[in-house]
């Protein structure tokens, strides 16, 4: 996490939000943790892909894993605290 930074829980539309907000809040033991809830649509990911493409959001990615090792990433997720998401590739 980058000092300075915001964590940004986008986790969808039920009460799992609220829920990932509280451990959140937990886990990192700051106050900079804002829930993000909203209908997604197509202007909105156009955006945010441009956003991403000129640098200005930078997603974090703690692990890749390959589809076959799907099980291990879903290991990597139980027992450890990921610092970003981890991606199944396919």
């Amino acid at each position: 996490m980058v000092p300075g930074g915001v964590v940004v829980l986008n986790c969808g539309h039920d009460v799992s939000l609220v829920v990932a907000g509280i451990v959140a809040r937990l886990l990192f033991r700051r106050r900079d943790v804002k829930q993000f809830t909203r209908k997604i649509t197509r202007p909105d990911l156009l955006e945010l892909s441009a956003l991403v493409e000129d640098g200005s959001v930078t997603p974090l990615v703690d692990r890749t894993y390959p589809l076959a090792e799907t099980p291990a990433a879903l290991g990597y997720l139980m027992e450890r605290h990921p610092r970003g998401k981890v991606i199944v590739t396919p």
